[in-house]
């Protein structure tokens, strides 16, 4: 199978390990694409991965909990436990936090782990 570049660079940018931060510097260097190119390829595959990750998440984690009460329990644990933690840091700081943590290129922040977030808020 035999893909265009840039079909490829929006792959990498939708895979939750890679996203942005590994698909420009990979399509410039690797697939010897433009600048402008890999950014529009990645920022597309970013937005894409954001987009259904916040319109199926909740349908999904729904879906699951209404499968099986530990399930359901579980869900309720982790995400109140997390709110908890993080709300007074939400309260205070508001979007800006989230903003400039997926805005980070760091493993573990980005579009995937911003959805989440967003989802739990």
């Amino acid at each position: 199978m035999n893909l265009p570049n840039e079909i490829l660079t929006l792959l990498w940018a939708i895979l939750p390990v890679t996203e942005i931060r590994f698909s420009i510097p990979f399509a410039i260097t690797v697939y010897e694409m433009s600048a402008p190119s890999a950014v529009f390829w990645s920022v597309v595959g970013n937005v894409i991965t954001t987009f259904f990750l916040l319109w199926w998440l909740d349908p999904i984690v729904n879906f699951f909990i209404s499968k099986a009460q530990w399930i359901k329990n579980l869900a309720f644990w982790v995400f109140g436990r997390t709110r908890d933690r993080a709300i007074k840091k939400y309260v205070k700081y508001g979007q800006w936090v989230l903003i400039l943590f997926v805005a980070i290129p760091l493993p573990g922040t980005g579009a995937w782990t911003g959805a989440l977030i967003a989802y739990l808020f």
